[in-house]
């Protein structure tokens, strides 16, 4: 007779099998990261663009991009360490 597989199906993803819940949480993991990283680096230019330091815009020299900048910027902060560096409890 053969023991009883417990954690649901198992499915191959690239060649590694593993339990859907913990495919699932590494795809969201992934998908969170590039959303921050590119949430990050959006600020990071709209703060230039609105500080005058990147010209050619017509972003360029508008106060209103530099906070729009640095609001979305540090939300890309707050979403990469909410996803990789806060502890699990």
């Amino acid at each position: 007779m053969l023991p009883a597989v417990t954690g649901g199906p198992r499915i191959t993803y690239g060649g590694w099998i593993g339990p859907p819940a913990l495919i699932r949480r590494l795809q969201v993991k992934i998908v969170k990261t590039i959303v921050g990283v590119v949430m990050l680096l959006a600020g990071i230019l709209w703060t230039l663009q609105g500080a005058n330091i990147v010209g050619g815009s017509v972003m360029s020299g508008q106060s209103q991009w530099l906070y729009i900048g640095i609001v979305v910027g540090l939300a890309g902060l707050a979403l990469l360490y909410w996803t990789h560096l806060r502890r699990r409890v």
